[in-house]
């Protein structure tokens, strides 16, 4: 079994470490003497905190911009080159992964070439990749972890998923082992709309909003929150299975990709499988298209009335596998959503990041956990 370096070797980072990244992550590289402005702490803690900071690869100095009198400070930065955390999506029609920088900058992305519905392979396969890059792309870099997002419901552990039919044999296994154990490292678990989520915090709309809600167009529809800089999942883990406020009728006339597919699919197509191609290749204004998000529509104003009466998101974010086309469609007929209502409603926006960003949200489950 290989094990590579990781990021906690050297020992957690503390709360206050942790806060200093965050400040960093958000503004961009600002000068040292700035940080306090943006923290409870000191000139000599900012000093103390970010040398140790430097010393262990997670911040790098540039130089100082000249503005007026006085010895300018250094300029502080993530360092995008001495960590790696990696990231793996699984979903209907394909199994992706990714190795992420601590800045979010993609390092590599591939998809995986395994039956999403056979653990094992899946399994393999992965760590296959991890061992490549770690050969080659993100050789000499210390791990921070290896984030999974999953599709489906929490059954009761926080590892363990209930995912939808064409990932039936994903069902009951718990997750941070079974895919953890393979490189002892720390591995963490989201389903698939929070990992979205998290993605579009640090790389889309996210930073500069309170809380976001993210719908996540997928085989099924859910919802991931992220509030008050963190993601929200609720006491079972389930927050954003937004599924269970529809009644049996309604559920079946739910925004869900799969009851999109066999009305584009040629016959006998494998529907489960590749579905974003289908889709992508069908223009928005299709009637087929057109009638289903006419069915859809009624649902899909009673999700975002909930959400609004519930968590009060200040951006509802449009994506999953949904095309670009289909997420503004899907926006131009929540005309109407909040009719009647006084207060202040949700900016709703499709998502900037291209296709469905659960691998990007995936990989920075470690970085959010254990390093912002």
């Amino acid at each position: 079994m290989r094990r590579y370096r990781q990021l906690t070797d050297d020992g957690p980072l503390s709360e206050n470490a942790r806060g200093l990244m965050a400040v960093v992550m958000r503004q961009g590289d600002l000068p040292r003497s700035e940080i306090t402005q943006h923290t409870n702490l000191s000139q000599q803690s900012v000093h103390r905190i970010t040398d140790a900071l430097l010393g262990r690869g997670l911040l790098r100095l540039r130089k100082p911009t000249i503005s007026g009198p006085g010895k300018p400070s250094p300029r502080v930065a993530i360092d995008p080159d001495a960590h790696v955390s990696f990231g793996l999506s699984v979903g209907t029609g394909q199994v992706t992964a990714c190795a992420l920088a601590l800045t979010g900058a993609p390092i590599a992305e591939s998809p995986v070439d395994a039956d999403p519905n056979d653990p094992a392979a899946v399994r393999d396969t992965f760590l296959d990749l991890v061992a490549e890059w770690m050969d080659g792309t993100t050789s000499g870099r210390r791990c921070v972890g290896i984030g999974v997002a999953m599709q489906g419901y929490r059954e009761g552990h926080a590892d363990v998923f209930f995912p939808p039919g064409p990932l039936d044999r994903w069902r009951g296994l718990s997750l941070t082992e079974f895919l953890g154990r393979g490189t002892h490292l720390q591995t963490f678990v989201e389903n698939n709309a929070t990992s979205s989520a998290i993605a579009e915090h640090y790389l889309g709309a996210g930073p500069d909003q309170g809380s976001l809600a993210y719908l996540s167009f997928n085989y099924g529809f859910g919802v991931g929150l992220f509030i008050d800089g963190n993601p929200f999942i609720g006491s079972h883990g389930n927050a954003g299975e937004i599924s269970a406020i529809f009644s049996p009728e309604q559920s079946a006339l739910r925004p869900a990709l799969q009851s999109l597919i066999p009305r584009l699919a040629p016959e006998g197509a494998p529907r489960h499988r590749a579905f974003q191609a289908v889709i992508g290749a069908v223009p928005a204004s299709d009637p087929r298209v057109e009638s289903w998000v006419a069915e859809v529509r009624p649902q899909l104003h009673l999700a975002l009335r909930t959400l609004k009466a519930v968590a009060d998101p200040s951006v509802v974010v449009f994506g999953g596998e949904a095309p670009d086309t289909l997420r503004q469609r899907l926006i131009e007929a929540s005309e109407g959503a909040f009719a009647g209502q006084t207060t202040p409603n949700p900016m709703l926006t499709a998502s900037a990041i291209a296709g469905d960003p659960a691998h990007l949200g995936a990989a920075f489950l470690p970085l959010h956990r254990l390093v912002y």
